[in-house]
Formats: structure tokens, sequence, C-alpha cells
């Protein structure tokens, strides 16, 4: 039914500016709407778009040759000489037992015995072989047998020295100042020093 205050066609005319403006207003709604979710969802994926980035540097930093370790430095203070404690300690000498000294053999030959001596006058000076018979043993002689020479008359004071004697007749000779000195003939005696006394000993009377 129409109205009858309004011409035919009216009222579709009104209604339809008005269906217009709600759908503009809601295109334009939705519009923002739509911004409004982008812009969120911009704001909430950028952490996740900056940090690919990042780990693309730091894995490229792991792998780039700058990033290896810088080389070891040895330090000036560490000494790479050995410690004196770490050294073995010095061996000290072991003690040694004193070994007894041998006395050095001597280097003169044992000086054999003096043989005895047989003092004959033959001065013809009464008690000459006694006198000189004292002398002797005063200078450590052995004196074994004293009395007249009965050989050859001898022209001054002889010592006759027998087969291995020579020594001792020098020493004899040496210490009395006798100048004669001959081996003993066979009727002297074998083993001792037969000193035949001449006027030319000193007598001390």
């Amino acid at each position: 039914m129409t109205d009858p205050e309004r011409p035919p066609g009216t009222h579709r005319r009104t209604r339809n500016p008005n269906r217009l403006a709600v759908l503009i207003t809601s295109l334009v709604a939705i519009g923002i709407v739509a911004v409004a979710v982008i812009i969120t969802l911009g704001k909430r994926g950028e952490p996740a778009h900056n940090d690919a980035p990042a780990a693309a540097g730091s894995t490229i930093a792991k792998h780039s040759p700058s990033a290896s370790p810088p080389p070891s430095v040895v330090s000036p203070s560490v000494s790479t000489s050995v410690s004196p404690s770490s050294a073995p300690p010095p061996t000290s000498p072991q003690p040694t037992t004193p070994q007894p000294s041998t006395p050095a053999p001597s280097t003169t030959s044992a000086q054999p015995p003096l043989p005895a001596l047989d003092v004959l006058n033959d001065s013809r000076i009464t008690g000459l072989a006694a006198r000189a018979t004292e002398q002797f043993r005063d200078a450590g002689w052995d004196v074994a047998t004293t009395g007249n020479f009965k050989g050859a008359d001898v022209p001054q004071t002889t010592i006759f020295y027998p087969d291995g004697d020579k020594a001792a007749a020098d020493r004899l000779a040496r210490q009395f100042g006798i100048h004669r000195l001959l081996p003993a003939t066979s009727d002297l005696s074998s083993s001792h020093l037969t000193v035949a006394l001449a006027r030319d000993w000193p007598d001390h009377n």
C-alpha cells in the first residue's frame, strides 16, 4: 500500500543512500581493521625477521677467518727453563774408608852385620894390640882375637879381608885412617877382618 502523501518511488530512493553510506562505513571500518591487523602482524614479525640476519651474521662470524681465536702468546713471566727445584739434587761424594798406609820400602839396602876383628901386633911394641882393641870396641866393632901377627912384616898397618867383606874393610879403613887393604891370605881368618898393626898406628899410651 502506498503512502498517499508521497509519490510512488520516493521511499526506495530515500533508502538507497542510507545503504550506500552504511556500506562505505563498513568498508572503511574493515579497511581500518585490516590495516591495524597488518600493522600488528608486522610488529610481531619484526623480531623473527631481525633474528635471521643476526643468526646469519653469527654463522658467518663462526666461519670467518677473523673469528678464529688469536694465537696464544707465551707470557714473558713464564720461564721455559727447568726449575732448580725440579733438577736432581747433586750427588754428595761418598766417604772413603782410609786405607792403612804401607811403608815405602827403604831405598838403602839393609847393612849386613859387621864382621869381627882379629887385632894382631906386628910393630914389636908391647901392648899395642890390647890398646888398639879398646879403640875398636869403643867405635862399635867386635874384636874376636888379640895377639901377634905371624906373617911377613907389613910396612904399615894393613887390613886383610876375606871374600864378601870388602865393604866392611872399607868402612873400618875410613873410620880409623887405614890406607892399606889386601885380600886375606890362606893363613888368615876366612870370616873375620884381620888388622896387622905396624908402627904407624897411633898409639895413645
